[in-house]
């Protein structure tokens, strides 16, 4: 069965609710066993974690001292390595650095204006010149296009307007 009281249990323990809150879970801990047995439970937790709190040993700070030793002697060990290497690592350095400076050079070495060429050809001004024909033709054709469409004059407007009214 759950109790109502089983939230306020805690901070009875820890004392924490004041005395009107206090008295009712008092008087609820008379009458109910299994909130007694949590109650003493929780005591029993509580003493256990006071008769078992850690101090730290006293081998601490040499253990420390050790390790940041041990670090010392690590980082000597990779700059003997480095220093065993540098040959290796200088030849790898230059041949990138040759790499970047070929690569960088076959770029950019002169090659014809492609462009400038392009436009030269007679094939293509003959064919940009056709192709401002048909821009003109069309614009022109376009412009004329919406006088078909107002072909009327008021004389047969009337007309038609007499024969729909009969």
């Amino acid at each position: 069965m759950e109790c109502r009281f089983k939230e306020k249990l805690l901070l009875y323990f820890y004392g924490e609710l004041d005395e009107v809150g206090k008295a009712p879970v008092s008087e609820h801990l008379n009458s109910c066993k299994d909130c007694r047995n949590d109650l003493e439970a929780l005591k029993k937790i509580s003493d256990y974690f006071e008769e078992t709190t850690a101090s730290p040993p006293d081998l601490a700070l040499e253990n420390v001292l050790n390790t940041a030793a041990a670090g010392q002697t690590g980082f000597r060990e990779i700059i003997k390595v480095f220093r065993m290497q540098w040959k290796k690592i200088a030849l790898g350095l230059s041949f990138a650095a040759v790499f970047v400076v070929s690569v960088n050079v076959l770029t950019h070495i002169d090659k014809p204006d492609l462009t400038s060429m392009a436009w030269e050809t007679s094939a293509v001004s003959e064919k940009l010149d056709s192709m401002e024909y048909s821009i003109y033709k069309i614009r022109f054709d376009t412009s004329l296009s919406y006088f078909s469409d107002f072909d009327y004059t008021y004389e047969g407007i009337q007309s038609q307007k007499e024969e729909i009214e009969l």
